[in-house]
Parts: structure tokens; sequence; C-alpha cells
């Protein structure tokens, strides 16, 4: 009887210990991600000013094509900005 006392009373001290150890990770989760905020929102901004990058028009099919090939990716360089933003 003594020793489930003790089991419970153990269990009880190390369910509490946890608790402890996660409300500590997320407060500290919290303050990193609130750290990050401003780099994430710069990295967004610069993924919209690539975006709005206007491709020129050129006169040549060969130019055209690198044209068209830069805007594809800055197009993905863009995405992956927020992409990667979003994940700070």
């Amino acid at each position: 009887m003594e020793q489930e006392k003790q089991a419970k009373l153990q269990k009880e001290l190390d369910d509490r210990k946890e608790a402890e150890e996660a409300q500590k990770r997320a407060e500290e989760e919290t303050r990193r991600k609130a750290l990050l905020a401003p780099d994430r929102d710069k990295l967004i901004d610069l993924a919209g000013r690539i975006r709005k990058i206007s491709m020129p028009h050129v006169e040549t099919k060969e130019a055209g094509l690198v044209v068209n090939e830069t805007g594809v990716r800055l197009g993905d360089l863009a995405e992956f900005l927020v992409l990667k933003a979003k994940a700070l």
C-alpha cells in the first residue's frame, strides 16, 4: 500500500515536471518567433519586390527566351523566400 502511494506521488511529480518543461519550451519558442518576426517581414517584403520586377521587351527570340526564363526563376525565388520566411 505504501509503495502505491509513493508511486502515485512520484508520477504526480514527474507529470508536473514534464508540464513545466513543456511550458518552458513553448515560452522559448514564442520568444524565438518574436525575435525573428522582423526578419520574416523583411524576407516577405523582398519577395514582393522581386515579384514586381518588370521584364524588358526584347526583339530577338533568343533574348525573349532568356527574359521568360528569368521571370520564371524570379517567381520561384520569391516563392522560396516566402516559404522560408514563414518557417522562421
